[in-house]
């Protein structure tokens, strides 16, 4: 176990946890405030206030761990998947699968979406498998209401490296 936040760079990092006298939901701290200014009117998160103090921890890449790459990388980030996968520079070539969450919507301000994570693991060698969206093994494609900048709910994806 090891006390630090993988991030693309290495360091002290801001980090947002959530302050439970605001909001139940702990597991939604990381490296971005949430983005609750695109919830549709009626959404009782619509426009609400900041619910997570700024704080600071302690971040690494993966590729200076010196550790194995892992076969399997399987991360809920909270919006931080992309700065992750680009952290494990060249290892992420000994990588055989990714599951992760993500978002059509920017869900997290400054946080990544589904779009950029695909492009980057698609230049990467990995290919789309699968989504947990219908369960479908078709890539998704964008939502109408991601379109009109509207909030979207997270959803999971599967990717495999490409065979050579």
């Amino acid at each position: 176990m090891f006390e630090v936040a993988l991030s693309d760079k290495t360091g002290i990092i801001d980090w947002y946890s959530v302050d439970p006298e605001k909001y139940n939901n702990p597991g939604s701290s990381g490296m971005y405030m949430i983005n609750f200014s695109h919830r549709r009117s009626g959404d009782p998160d619509k426009d609400r206030e900041p619910i997570q103090k700024r704080c600071k921890v302690k971040a690494s890449r993966f590729d200076i761990m010196n550790l194995p790459a892992p076969n399997l990388i399987a991360m809920d980030a909270e919006g931080s998947e992309l700065v992750v996968l680009k952290g494990f520079g060249s290892k992420l070539k000994e990588v055989d699968a990714i599951i992760l969450e993500t978002s059509f919507s920017k869900n997290y301000i400054g946080g990544s979406t589904f779009s950029e994570i695909d492009k980057f693991l698609s230049q990467n060698q990995f290919s789309f498998a699968r989504t947990s969206l219908k369960k479908s093994t078709k890539k998704p494609k964008i939502s109408l209401q991601a379109r009109f900048g509207f909030y979207t709910p997270n959803f999971n994806v599967l990717y495999l490296k490409n065979e050579t």
